[in-house]
């Protein structure tokens, strides 16, 4: 892997080398990155063209030359709102299983068989459990799951179908991490931040807003997570040594509830805040019926963060201004749908004839 020029801890700096699967930094446990040789690759590689293809592989120039596992992710559209002509969204939901978890998924299982690595696993709310059920699925190789008892039907579902191993556990993403820790010691963990690659293919998000813009920044961003706002930082990095964008990197933003502090520092840097988004459900059902598209949660969140930051006058209705929704709405249909009572819960027995019987 010529391009690789070593992996960096993001805290102290430490450098290892890229020739064999690793996780976190060996002197701190802080983050991995990756990191080229940014001089050859501006000597010898021009900004990608429109021929080059809609895939992560994409931007394979400023990517490890591992083969390729893909279903077709990326190349996912930029919106205009009807209601405010500044106002983009980059709308994630469009990818293979539904969510941006599938860039960072497609080159952490391609790291993974590049290295001969069979099992992975990881701890998920749902939406990167299903990725990566479906990425290892491609690969022929296996996945072990940990998620919440309570986790998405949909989520739960498509592990299912991929063939993933899913185990249920009772209590919050902590506890899936341990249990994971506990059951799966054997496996390579593939979990947000344990290993260096995922954050490398979620990166191309950043590679490719921008090129949709004509190799230009907005003015703002609004992430759903944290740790997307430091993949993008990150592309941000790597194009300005490229030479490959002009302006003045966005501010970032993000919905107050998102309390990742990883990715805090990066929006705090960028000049932006969290911000609250007010009532996530109201504005996905007025999203709805504006725009003809069912945002995600998060994804509403950040229409009401936009919103806020007009009233405010932090920001202007003429601003270049980008949402990203992380995931497709309906991968949460049977929990907005159970908010709103479309489907009113049914009690678990029923009495019949002063019987009381399962339902």
């Amino acid at each position: 892997m010529p391009r690789i020029s070593s992996l960096e801890c993001s805290r102290c700096h430490h450098r290892v080398a890229a020739d064999s699967s690793q996780t976190v930094c060996p002197v701190c446990s802080d983050v991995l990155f990756v990191r080229y040789d940014m001089e050859e690759i501006k000597r010898s590689v021009k900004r990608p063209a429109g021929d080059s293809g809609a895939e992560i592989w994409r931007y394979a120039e400023v990517l490890p030359e591992f083969a390729p596992v893909s279903l077709g992710e990326a190349g996912t559209p930029l919106l205009r709102s009807r209601q405010s002509s500044g106002f983009f969204v980059k709308d994630e939901g469009r990818n293979p299983t539904g969510s941006l978890e599938d860039r960072g998924m497609a080159l952490a299982v391609a790291a993974a068989k590049h290295f001969g690595v069979q099992q992975l696993s990881l701890a998920s709310q749902g939406e990167a459990a299903a990725s990566l059920a479906a990425y290892a699925a491609a690969a022929r190789v296996g996945a072990h799951v940990f998620v919440p008892q309570d986790v998405a039907l949909e989520a739960h579902l498509e592990c299912v179908a991929f063939g993933a191993k899913v185990t249920l556990v009772n209590g919050l993403i902590g506890d899936c991490e341990r249990t994971r820790g506990e059951q799966a010691e054997d496996t390579f963990d593939v979990s947000e931040l344990k290993e260096p690659f995922r954050l490398e293919g979620m990166k191309t998000l950043g590679y490719e807003l921008v090129e949709q813009l004509g190799w230009e920044y907005p003015v703002a961003l609004i992430c759903p997570t944290g740790v997307l706002a430091v993949a993008v930082w990150k592309a941000f990095e790597e194009m300005e040594q490229l030479g490959w964008v002009k302006g003045k990197r966005p501010r970032l933003y993000a919905e107050i509830s998102n309390n990742n502090l990883f990715g805090l520092n990066v929006i705090e840097d960028s000049g932006g805040r969290r911000v609250d988004g007010g009532n996530a459900m109201a504005t996905l059902l007025d999203w709805g019926k504006q725009e003809g598209f069912l945002l995600s949660l998060e994804g509403a969140a950040g229409v009401g963060v936009y919103r806020a930051l007009l009233a405010s006058g932090e920001l202007s209705a003429e601003d270049r201004v980008i949402l990203i929704n992380g995931s497709a709405g309906v991968k949460r249909a049977e929990a907005i749908a159970r908010t709103l009572r479309l489907r009113p819960s049914l009690p678990s027995s029923l009495p019949v004839g002063g019987i009381i019987t399962p339902q």
